[in-house]
């Protein structure tokens, strides 16, 4: 709801274009609407040293964080974000000011000519990011990963009857790592450089990786923390911090190198160029 007129502290002064481009990124990790849980379809705002954004469907969360907010106190609370992120497109003003009063989050123009009042729910209820013991981490160049996952996702199962197909097999074997996708009629095989230090097999589901790694910093490097039922992913975009954390499919992989052909009768090659 507008309210121009109301005159109020700011808590917190945040550029409006960085603001957006956070929130951009905190939604694209959660495409779809809630009913049953209200609560998911907001952003959880946070803000001391830094303001950070999260954003869940309980498969995956994203926590988008960008250092060095002007916060006058710290604070946090919970808004739609759907609406946060039309209100951002619309506004032309450079910078917007914050402040959180009786369950309600004002926003408005550092001059005071428009401003917004939207509803808060409660931080509380806002899920909590799982803790998990960490079994492995591996290092690599984003774009190599987006590279590679932007491949194997135009191989997985799009049927829900199989949840195993529907994602990514991250392999790590003998200090390498692929990546693996099949819909039972295709197979596509992934060497992705890197220097892992376990051996194991994990599930990713494609659709929690392939919108969000969009982001990442083509000369930066992505951390890949994997447990046994989570794995994250934490790289640098556009000055800011992005972690996704993405529940693993639980299941065993079909065996890939029983059925890949390892001798041919006959062998084309064929300019990349001319393909």
């Amino acid at each position: 709801m507008r309210n121009p007129k109301e005159e109020r502290s700011p808590v917190l002064m945040i550029d409006r274009k960085k603001l957006a481009s956070l929130v951009k990124v905190a939604r694209s990790a959660v495409s779809a609407s809630h009913t049953t849980l209200p609560i998911l379809n907001n952003v959880l705002l946070e803000w001391d040293g830094d303001l950070r954004l999260t954003t869940t469907d309980l498969d995956r969360y994203c926590i988008a964080t960008m250092p060095g907010a002007d916060a006058q106190t710290p604070g946090s609370t919970t808004i739609p974000s759907k609406v946060l992120h039309e209100i951002l497109s619309e506004w032309s003003d450079e910078t917007i000011s914050f402040d959180l009063t009786d369950a309600k989050l004002h926003l408005k123009d550092v001059v005071g000519r428009s401003a917004y009042q939207l509803l808060t729910m409660p931080t509380e209820d806002f899920p909590a990011l799982p803790e998990f013991e960490v079994l492995c981490t591996v290092d690599l160049p984003a774009e190599n990963l987006a590279r590679a996952l932007g491949m194997a996702e135009r191989h997985v199962a799009v049927s829900e009857s199989n949840p195993i197909l529907t994602g990514v097999l991250f392999s790590i074997d003998k200090g390498q790592m692929h990546l693996v996708a099949t819909d039972t009629h295709r197979l596509i095989v992934i060497p992705v450089p890197c220097a892992p230090k376990k051996d194991l097999e994990v599930i990713v589901p494609a659709r929690n990786l392939s919108s969000i790694l969009a982001h990442a910093d083509k000369d930066s490097d992505v951390r890949m923390d994997i447990s046994e039922n989570w794995a994250s992913f934490e790289f640098a975009s556009a000055g800011n911090r992005v972690r996704l954390v993405s529940r693993l499919i639980d299941g065993s992989y079909p065996n890939y190198k029983k059925v890949m052909p390892h001798n041919f009768e006959r062998e084309i090659r064929v300019g990349a160029k001319e393909c």
